[in-house]
Formats: structure tokens, sequence, C-alpha cells
């Protein structure tokens, strides 16, 4: 905080100012003007962008890790936003808008009082200047409001600028969630393609696998089969050669039938039925024991061939699960991916705000700097005017001084004058009396010239009365004229003057009086 002093007026007056100052100019106030509707222009969008990315955030769910074991749908899924939220959201921000506005409109009127203080206080104090100190005041109230508007507008731009980089911050931090949601989903898909090919291919070598046991099993069965006929075919051989035998027997039989081989015949029959039999059963025990075998074995890989049907159709069904599964996770990709979009262009879009506000903030440091220049060369100005003044203040009261002791010997001239005049006047009316006296005494000296010159010289005494009256003309017209004129009455300021006409008129008459004596003397000499 420093205060800025008025050292013209006596007391100081403190004004508030910060590390700027105000501009110079009434064209920068309207571009700060323009600026602040462009701003309060882009505040809507960016109401709209911020519900969208608390929508953003709120639908987006963590991708299930398949680490530890086959992948599973999440039974508590967020829910995306309703509309109702929506608008919870907007006129949530509208009433912070409202709020930032009142805001504004408080400090408006704070500015509005402060201006009002400093102009009364200001105002006090350059009362004693005249008209310059009036324009001085003028101008310096205009830089102090344009100062406190762009202070103001200073105050905004930093407060949109934090929100800026908190905004900036916040994107940048869903950028990095979304990246790594992003790149987990791209794990997870190429695991879950990795397992389809593994399914895949175990599946491919379980049919394969299945396909030659199914031939190899023929082919045992084939051989065994074969092997049965030819078993059977060695009995049916050995059958027939018994056959034969029988029938040698029975030859011998009939070409023996006398008493002595008839032993011998008995033992024979005896011994080859039992041979036979023995043969015969032995043949059975192993066919049963084969026959017995071949169905363990047949039953076996039927729950062989079971089992790998049942696993099959698992796998079939973890398939179906997987594919479902990846659908799932491809349509959360693409909403990944939107949103991703959106991300990016709502930061290009502040990204590019952002540098508006810094190019303005520029601008605004910029018109700073200049008006700092400007309230320093002011400064400067007021001190030399404040100097002026005090030299001016000076002056005026010397000339004052010398008013007054004028104005007071003007008031001495103007009683000194009336008294002249007073005194002019009554030595006028004493110079008529005495000039009307001096004519009846002319005009009684002329006619006791005439009566006396009748008497002694009665024959020229018309010629010499004419000559005598012409001669008193030419003597006593001027003296007679002038003492008719009226003396007008001098103003105050040509006192001396009068004074001097007056003297000068007063010294007139006597030598009138003199010459007139002069006259009466030459007259009497004459006479």
């Amino acid at each position: 905080m420093s205060s800025v002093h008025s050292s013209s007026c006596g007391p100081s007056t403190e004004l508030v100012q910060p590390n700027t100052s105000h501009p110079h100019s009434k064209n920068q106030v309207n571009a700060k003007r323009n600026f602040l509707n462009e701003q309060h222009q882009h505040q809507q969008p960016t109401a709209t962008t911020a519900a969208t990315t608390t929508h953003a955030n709120l639908s987006t769910k963590p991708s299930p890790s398949p680490a530890n074991g086959p992948v599973r749908t999440s039974k508590k899924q967020q829910k995306p936003l309703t509309p109702e939220e929506i608008q919870q959201l907007l006129q949530s921000k509208i009433g912070q808008l409202d709020a930032e506005q009142h805001l504004e409109q408080e400090e408006e009127k704070e500015m509005a009082k402060a201006i009002k203080s400093a102009s009364k206080e200001i105002h006090q104090l350059i009362t004693e200047g005249g008209a310059g100190s009036d324009a001085i005041h003028q101008k310096y109230m205009d830089l102090f409001q344009d100062y406190k508007k762009l202070e103001r507008n200073l105050a905004k731009l930093k407060r949109k600028y934090e929100q800026a980089n908190k905004d900036k911050d916040s994107g940048k931090s869903e950028l990095s969630k979304v990246t790594g949601q992003k790149q987990k989903i791209e794990t997870l898909c190429r695991q879950l393609q990795q397992e389809n090919k593994r399914i895949k291919e175990e599946s491919k070598r379980l049919s394969h696998t299945e396909q030659a046991k199914r031939e190899e099993l023929t082919s045992k069965f084939e051989t065994t089969i074969w092997e049965i006929k030819s078993k059977m075919e060695e009995d049916n051989e050995e059958k027939r050669r018994r056959f034969e035998d029988t029938e040698l027997w029975v030859i011998l039989h009939e070409y023996c039938c006398c008493g002595t081989l008839l032993v011998s015949y008995r033992f024979i029959t005896s011994l080859s039925l039992t041979i036979y039999k023995t043969t015969n059963h032995r043949l059975k025990d192993k066919f049963a024991t084969f026959i017995e075998q071949y169905e363990i074995r047949e039953r076996h890989f039927q729950a062989v061939i079971k089992s790998r049907q049942l696993e099959l159709q698992l796998a079939e069904v973890k398939l179906e699960q997987q594919k479902h599964l990846l659908q799932q996770e491809e349509l959360k990709v693409d909403s990944m991916k939107a949103q991703l979009a959106s991300f990016i262009k709502t930061e290009a879009e502040l990204r590019q705000q952002l540098n508006t506000y810094v190019d303005k903030f520029k601008q605004v440091e910029d018109t700073l700097t200049k008006s700092n220049e400007l309230f320093a060369k002011f400064r400067s100005e007021m001190q030399q005017m404040t100097k002026k003044t005090q030299k001016l203040e000076k002056e005026h009261a010397t000339v004052q001084a010398k008013c007054d002791r004028s104005s007071r010997s003007l008031i001495e001239m103007a009683e000194t004058v009336q008294k002249s005049q007073k005194s002019l006047e009554s030595s006028v009316a004493s110079k008529q009396k005495l000039e009307n006296l001096c004519r009846a005494l002319q005009v009684e000296r002329n006619n006791l010239r005439a009566r006396l010159f009748k008497y002694e010289n009665p024959d020229e005494s018309g010629i010499e009365h004419t000559k005598d009256s012409e001669l008193t003309d030419i003597m006593y017209g001027g003296s007679n004229n002038t003492s008719t004129v009226s003396i007008p009455a001098a103003p105050n300021n040509h006192c001396n003057n009068d004074t001097s006409s007056s003297s000068s008129s007063g010294r007139t008459s006597p030598t009138t009086g003199r010459d007139e004596e002069k006259g009466d003397s030459g007259g009497g000499q004459n006479s």
C-alpha cells in the first residue's frame, strides 16, 4: 500500500495504490470494457463444459484388472447423470455466476464510495486554487477512476487466471486418468485377444487330438476286429482240422470197430474232446476278457469324449463371455475415446482462452507500465504545479498587500479630491462673485470715464467712447468668457489635473485682477 500526498494543499490524501497504476486515455478504458464483455460471454460455454466434464467424471468407471483371473462384470456400475442432475449442476453454476456478479456490484459500490470520499477530500483541499486547480482536480479524478476500474479488472483477470489454471490442472488430471484407463483397457483388450487366440488354439489342438485319438481308436478297433477275424478264421481252421480229425477218428472207429482197438478209440475220443473243450473254453475266456477290455476302453473313451465336449462347451461359454466382455470394453473404449476427444477439445479451448488471457494480461501489464510512467509524470507535474501555486500564492499575497495599500491611498486621494472639489466650488463661487463685482465696477468706471470725457472733450466724446468700449471688450472679453465657463467635476483618478486646472484658473483670475488694476491705474493716469 502506498500513499499519494498532495503537497500543494497542505494535508495529504491517502489513495490505495498497488504496484500498478491507471491508464491515461479513454480508448484503453473502452478496450478493457470490451475485454470484460468478451469474458462474460465466455462464461456460459465454460459452465457447459464444466457440466460435461463433471458428467464425464461421474460416468467414468475403473477398468477391471485381469491379472488375478478371468474378468468379471462389476455388480455396482456407476450410472450416467440424469437431466435433473445436469440441470442442478447448471443451476449451481448460474448461482455462482450470480454471486460473482453481486460481488462485482458491491465492488463497484465500494469503488464509487471511495471515489466520492476522495473527490470530497481533494475538492476541499483544492478549493483555494482557481480554474487550473479545478482542471487538475478533474483530470486527477478521471485518472483515479480509471485506476480503480483497472485495479478491479486486474483482480478479475487474476481470479479468472487462477480458475483457468485450476481447470487446466483438473483437465490434466482427468486426461492422465483417461490415458491410464485407456492404457488399462488396451492391455485388457490385448490380454483378451491373447486369451481368445489361446482358447482357439487350445480348441483346435483338442479337436486335432480328439480326431487323432478317434482315428487311433478306430484303427485299434479295426485291428482288434481284424485280429478277432483272424483268430476266428484260425479257430475255424482248427475246427475244420478237428472236424477232419473227428472224421478220421470216425473212420478209425469204423475201421477199428473190432474189439482190440475199442479202448484206445475211447481214450483218444475223450482226449480229443477234453482238448477241444479246454481250447474252446480258453478261447471263450480270452474273447470275453477282450470284449470286456474293449467295453472298458469304449467307456473310458466315451468318458474322455464327454469330458472333452464339456471342456469344449465350457471354453465356448467362456469365449462367449469374453466376447461379451470384449464388446462391453469396446463400448467403454468408444465412450472413453469420445470423452478423451471432448477433453482434448476442452483442453484446446482452455489453452486458447489461457493464451488470450495471457495476451490480454501482457497488454494490461504494458498499459500499467505506461500508466505508471504517466502517473510519475503527473506526480512531477503536480509537484511543479504545487511549487508554482505556492509562488503564485506568495505573489498574490504581495499583490493583495499592494492592492490594499493602493486602495487605502485611493480612499485618501478620493477624500482629498472631495475636499479640493469643495474648495474649488467655493473658490469658483467667490470668483464668480468677484467677476460680477468687477463687471459692475468696470461698468461704473466706463460710465464715469464717459461722463468725465464728455465733460473734458465734448466733441470727441463719441469716438473715444467707442474706442474705450472696444478696448474694454478686447481687454476683458476673454476674462468674461473664461469666467462664464463652468468647470466640470473631475473624477478621483484625475484629481491632480483638476487641482492644476483650478490652480491655473485661480492664477489667471488674479492676473485679470491685476490687469484690471493696471487698467484702472492707467485709466486713472490717463484721466
